[in-house]
């Protein structure tokens, strides 16, 4: 005989009448104070525009388990919900900010009505994949609904939507097979099932198959969550993940093994020149610190030619990955060093060149003992690996391109002796 323990929601929560009219034990707060069973604490993202209705939907669906079940709910800080309550969201929700430090067994994640727009293009979009990251450390298991599994699929894997000439609508025969069966998401399914369908766009089973089909041309799986315009690393081992064994030793010290200076000088008939270059060779710099992180990094190409989606279908040229929000994605330099943000640190610079001629004593009033017009100039011209970045050379300090650099001055003069 099959039986359900209770769900335990906030006292006032609209769902909890509804769920007791129904019959389905609902435990309040109070109660459930005086409990000594470890209730599974599950983390519910909401943000259908009818978020009361989803409410009792989903309890309705997770009152039939054998476990004691508690709730959090979870709203977009980033997005105005126009069809509930203000006063609903603040009594019965929390914010990203308030949760983060929590661990959760399970989240959900709702559909929402946008699927039309581009990922990118969604109001909270970026705090839907802060969330998305923080699961990766927070919630042992994640499952996401309608709209929000295209989502993840987009932003872990980088599966594309592609929108359907018209919209599907009805109900549709699914199979599956004795090796799917044995997932324990389809436990209690038949061979054959129907299901009911209403979507104006669709994934493409190629796209899926290609994520874990160990293809050569298949891009390896990271273990941590990853979207289009993210940095794609070599799976070194081969085992199809990217993990700590894939990593090895890149790049040379960081201190040269070759420095040069050389200066040239000569004079005739009054015109003198006087000519340094220096250099060094042979070294690596890393751009720890900085990856894209926001507020770290000030290199101005990295956000002239960072990848979006706009600049990529365009087809325009792109050096760097996304911009994000969230310190340590897979982009960052300082979490994930990799050799693209490894730089061949050699440089030949002209540091100085000075010009001069000097006027003939016979030229010369009897008052004045010598007379040199010059022209002088420093750090006129460099060659380098570091201007992928705006970096200058010689200022090692400068991994967040927030130092200033060598200016390149050019002097003009006249030198009197009296």
């Amino acid at each position: 005989m099959g039986y359900t323990l209770p769900i335990k929601i906030p006292n006032d929560l609209p769902a909890s009448k509804i769920l007791k009219e129904e019959n389905i034990f609902v435990m309040d707060e109070t109660r459930a104070l005086s409990q000594r069973i470890r209730p599974l604490k599950l983390i519910i993202v909401n943000i259908m525009p009818t978020k009361i209705v989803t409410e009792t939907q989903l309890l309705r669906l997770l009152s039939n388990t054998p476990l004691q079940i508690e709730v959090d709910w979870l709203c977009m800080e980033s997005h105005n919900s126009k069809n509930t309550p203000q006063e609903h969201l603040m009594e019965f929700y929390k914010t990203f900010n308030e949760i983060k430090d929590n661990k959760y067994d399970g989240l959900i994640v709702t559909g929402a009505p946008v699927e039309k727009l581009k990922f990118e293009d969604v109001d909270y979009w970026d705090e839907l994949t802060k969330i998305f990251d923080w699961a990766n450390t927070n919630v042992f298991s994640s499952f996401f609904i309608c709209w929000a599994s295209q989502a993840a699929l987009y932003y872990y894997h980088g599966v594309e939507k592609y929108e359907l000439e018209e919209k599907l609508t009805g109900v549709y025969q699914h199979h599956t097979n004795e090796k799917k069966m044995k997932r324990k998401i389809l436990r209690g399914f038949d061979f054959q099932f129907y299901a009911p369908h209403s979507r104006h766009t669709a994934v493409r089973q190629e796209d899926i198959e290609k994520i874990n089909s160990g293809a050569a041309d298949a891009p390896a799986k990271p273990d941590i969550a990853v979207q289009a315009g993210d940095l794609k690393y070599a799976d070194l081992n081969g085992d199809g993940t990217i993990n700590d064994f894939d990593k090895r030793a890149i790049g040379k010290p960081n201190l040269p093994t070759t420095t040069l200076g050389w200066t040239i000088g000569g004079s005739w008939k009054g015109f003198s020149i006087s000519v340094l270059f220096q250099g060094s060779f042979d070294y690596s710099f890393a751009i720890n610190g900085t990856g894209i992180e926001s507020g770290k990094s000030q290199f101005q190409p990295l956000h002239q030619k960072r990848w979006t989606q706009e600049r990529y279908e365009n087809g325009e040229s792109i050096e760097f990955p996304r911009l994000t929000m969230q310190d340590g994605t897979i982009n960052s330099a300082s979490a994930y060093n990799s050799d693209f943000w490894l730089i061949n640190a050699w440089y030949i610079r002209l540091k100085t060149v000075d010009l001069g001629y000097q006027l003939p004593k016979t030229a010369l009033p009897k008052f004045l003992d010598n007379v040199r017009f010059y022209v002088n100039a420093y750090n006129l011209l460099t060659f380098t690996g570091y201007d992928k970045y705006q970096q200058d050379p010689e200022i090692k300090t400068n991994t967040a391109g927030d130092a200033y650099m060598n200016q390149r001055v050019v002097n003009l003069g006249v030198q009197l002796t009296f």
